[in-house]
């Protein structure tokens, strides 16, 4: 199944992974680069991992490394709307342990809207999505699964834009009342969902205001 998507409105996500599949297979993953430095979020402290295109779909994925309970990084990049070149960039994780994972996207554009997915490669599938209108855009995610690699895709709802995503790790407590559950690998975590439905009147509101200005342009 599917996971949870947050926010209802169209996504090209899965529209990106379907031509990225069509346009990649059998083709190898691109290795992923990253240094030591400010990058595009003048970020001072944990590492900055910067973007290698091309790394448009799941076979080119930049392969960003470990996450951990205790991972906090930058991944510095840049994507275009659609119908642009660069329409979404993929990044590869591998998970030793379940830990939840916080993704925090920002676009340091004027009226960027920046979203992100998750891609199970072992599903072939993208298993969650996070599309709201806000900038940031936080997701939240639980993998369960131990030695797990996932993938995550960031695109542009509106405009061109650099980004920064700061990637938080922190331990996962499995509820007594769910051990022994059979789980999927990865899922949204309860916070984010409580966080969205908190959000959501709100960001429908802003969505159908941000429509009504493109429907009038």
């Amino acid at each position: 199944m599917l996971a949870d998507n947050i926010f209802s409105r169209p996504s090209r996500a899965a529209l990106a992974l379907c031509v990225g599949l069509a346009l990649t297979a059998g083709c190898k993953k691109g290795g992923g680069s990253h240094g030591h430095g400010n990058g595009n979020g003048n970020h001072n402290g944990p590492i900055v991992f910067f973007e290698n295109e091309p790394n448009d779909s799941p076979g080119f994925a930049d392969v960003i490394g470990t996450v951990t309970a205790d991972s906090n990084f930058f991944i510095d990049g840049h994507v275009q709307s659609f119908p642009g070149f660069d329409t979404v960039d993929y990044f590869e994780f591998f998970v030793p342990e379940p830990v939840v994972i916080e993704f925090i996207v920002e676009g340091f554009a004027h009226n960027a809207d920046l979203d992100l997915c998750v891609y199970d490669p072992d599903l072939d599938a993208i298993v969650a999505c996070f599309e709201s209108p806000l900038n940031p855009e936080v997701a939240e995610v639980v993998v369960h699964e131990y030695g797990k690699v996932f993938q995550i895709l960031v695109d542009a709802y509106s405009v061109d834009s650099e980004y920064t995503i700061e990637v938080f790790g922190s331990p996962y407590l499995v509820p007594v009342a769910s051990q022994g559950i059979e789980r999927p690998a990865i899922t949204v975590a309860p916070d984010a969902l409580e966080t969205a439905a908190a959000k959501r009147p709100e960001a429908a509101k802003e969505e159908d205001a941000a429509t009504a200005v493109r429907e009038r342009t």
